[in-house]
């Protein structure tokens, strides 16, 4: 088992993977450690299952679904385009005009959607991003590429994608990730030097 510093000097975004599956073992093993994150306790006080996973095979007909449901999504967000021209006209603006046309999942054996209810004080994606940390720390000392996919911040009110994950419309904060072995090995992390960045106040 390696160690956590060199766990966390290996997490990359992993954006192409191979055909091979990894087993739901490991999947479960990604799961738990998932499971284990840091949660909103306040905001799902009373509710015991306060963290979903909704697992599903890439190749399934309801990936199909879910990937024309957020290609329709993505597609309706594209017409705001004009009203954002002046954003539009710089680097960041044609990335992200780029990434609306691109297919955002990908190919990928497994993805996963971590769902949480909405509550008070708001917390929910917050501890999504704990728990997809946890996940993302998991996999790449399984040896496994993980991505997000965070176009599913903006679907918890899609009356189709929460009718296929039987979860009520609204009610529920979502994100999501592909999972699968990598298909390269990623690129070093270029990160600035600490001592640039960290401000001490004493």
């Amino acid at each position: 088992m390696k160690n956590l510093d060199e766990i966390i000097l290996e997490r990359r975004t992993i954006r192409a993977f191979t055909s091979a599956i990894p087993p739901e073992d490991l999947i479960r093993l990604i799961l738990k450690a998932g499971l284990h994150a840091p949660y909103a306790a306040l905001a799902v006080q009373g509710i015991d299952r306060y963290r979903r996973f909704i697992v599903i095979d890439g190749q399934s007909e309801t990936s199909k679904a879910i990937k024309e449901l957020v290609k329709k999504h993505t597609n309706k967000f594209s017409k705001m385009i004009p009203v954002l021209n002046i954003f539009l006209k710089n680097k960041i603006g044609e990335a992200f005009r780029k990434r609306l046309h691109a297919d955002l999942m990908g190919v990928a054996p497994w993805y996963i959607i971590v769902a949480e209810p909405k509550g008070f004080p708001p917390a929910s994606f917050q501890s999504i991003a704990h728990c997809l940390e946890n996940m993302w720390l998991k996999a790449t000392e399984l040896g496994l590429g993980f991505r997000l996919i965070s176009v599913f911040e903006g679907m918890g009110k899609n009356e189709g994608l929460c009718r296929l994950l039987s979860l009520k419309k609204g009610t529920y904060a979502m994100n999501c990730c592909a999972i699968g072995y990598p298909a390269a090995e990623p690129e070093n992390s270029v990160r600035p030097d600490i001592n640039e960045i960290a401000t001490w106040i004493r």
